[in-house]
């Protein structure tokens, strides 16, 4: 009986829960979730590449500095970019519409900074990509 009390009390606390190992179902609850094919790769590619009416807009971390400018990856939801060019004075900034507006076939007037001018982490659109280096980027996993 005092068991029952302390259990009660404890999941009443949030303590323990009903689907908890202290209770006794020591498997947890799968997720009933289904994963997207297209994106099961590389889920954080996916979601740093948001598509809009005639536009992408990227969610962008840039590694200033780097011997090659490159795709190196994601980094948490974002896009890692590695930029040759040093952080001074928008050089980089420019590296990277440089090298966005190659990879996606557009002029360099089509890739805008929407946030992030001084900072590592940027918001960037693209308007009307020719090509669409993203999908790549997802196959490959990086």
């Amino acid at each position: 009986m005092r068991d029952v009390v302390r259990e009660k009390s404890l999941a009443v606390a949030g303590a323990v829960t009903a689907n908890s190992p202290a209770v006794g179902n020591p498997m947890p609850e799968k997720s009933l979730a289904v994963p997207d094919p297209v994106t099961a790769k590389s889920p954080a590619v996916a979601r740093s590449v948001r598509p809009e009416k005639d536009s992408l807009v990227l969610v962008v971390h840039v590694q200033p500095g780097a011997k090659r400018t490159e795709v190196a990856g994601v980094h948490g939801d974002a896009l890692k970019i590695r930029v040759s060019a040093p952080a001074v004075e928008g050089k980089a900034n420019a590296a990277l519409r440089a090298f966005l507006a190659e990879a996606f076939g557009v002029p360099m007037r089509h890739v805008t900074l929407l946030r992030g001018e001084a900072a590592r982490d940027k918001l960037v659109r693209i308007v009307a990509p020719a090509l669409r280096p993203d999908r790549a980027w997802q196959q490959a996993g990086k």
